[in-house]
């Protein structure tokens, strides 16, 4: 086994958060788990659990769990954003107070970890941050706007982290999962925003069967959890890991369609450049 590490995993209550702790403890590591869930608690006895519950709003509560964490165990190496939330309805329909919980999960939980595990890091010149975000982040075709907004800017500021960290010896990933099962929610159906816009139904309707559709999928975390661990291992891990063959299509359709919109309208593009003695 490689050395051991600390890892704080945000949202360990299921899903892919749940089943990556668990590897890692039977693996002999140590994990800092925020909302573990105490069920089968005996089975990851082979490794050093620390449970945490911590409301990610809070960062005085997020800034306490790090401290707990590093105290505990000297040392924090890898921290996993992985907590998420989804909600329903276009963007007419949700209010302020349903975005705010939206962006809250998704995207200034995530600010509010790194921000308040960076000191650690820093004072280690170590560590590496991975952000889960998802392919609707980086090619838009999810019918979920918030959620997809929130992805595109844990994708930005991972982006713009790992060139503000990079010399400090920390290392940044994004983590880019195609169509799955997530667990986001444990319910059976999506919480859609409580404003209802008749001309909208068929955007809810599109909403709620794509939900669906991934809660039946059968996503193999067992091997997105080996995925995640190889990186964890790199020495020189990817800024962006896209995870399935559709995230991976996905991404290279993305990235066509850029650099065909970049040459056909390059002449205009470059039209607006200072001209030197004009």
């Amino acid at each position: 086994m490689d050395k051991v590490k600390t890892w704080y995993i945000t949202d360990a209550s299921k899903g892919i958060g749940r089943m990556l702790a668990k590897k890692l403890l039977d693996s002999g590591h140590n994990v800092a788990a925020v909302n573990w869930s105490m069920e089968d608690i005996s089975d990851t006895a082979s490794g050093k659990l620390l449970p945490l519950s911590v409301d990610l709003n809070d960062e005085d509560a997020i800034s306490e769990s790090l401290y707990r964490a590093h105290t505990t165990f000297g040392a924090i190496d890898v921290v996993l954003n992985n907590a998420a939330y989804a909600i329903g309805g276009s963007i007419e329909e949700l209010s302020s107070m349903e975005i705010m919980h939206s962006l809250n999960v998704n995207l200034l939980a995530t600010i509010r970890v790194i921000q308040n595990v960076l000191p650690y890091l820093r004072q280690q010149r170590s560590g590496h941050i991975i952000n889960i975000s998802a392919i609707s982040g980086f090619s838009s075709g999810a019918p979920l706007p918030l959620y997809t907004a929130a992805k595109y800017a844990v994708n930005g500021i991972s982006e713009a982290l790992a060139q503000d960290v990079a010399a400090l010896g920390i290392k940044v990933s994004i983590v880019t999962p195609g169509e799955f099962n997530t667990d986001m929610q444990d319910e059976t159906a999506m919480p859609f925003a409580a404003k209802a816009i008749a001309d909208y139904k068929n955007t809810r309707k599109r909403q709620q069967q794509q939900f669906v559709f991934e809660r039946m999928r059968q996503g193999d975390y067992d091997k997105v959890t080996e995925a995640l661990l190889k990186i964890s291992s790199h020495p020189n891990p990817p800024l962006y890991l896209f995870l399935g063959n559709d995230a991976h299509s996905k991404a290279r359709n993305k990235i066509r369609g850029l650099s065909q919109i970049l040459e056909q309208w390059k002449d205009i593009t470059h039209s607006i450049d200072y001209e030197i003695g004009a």
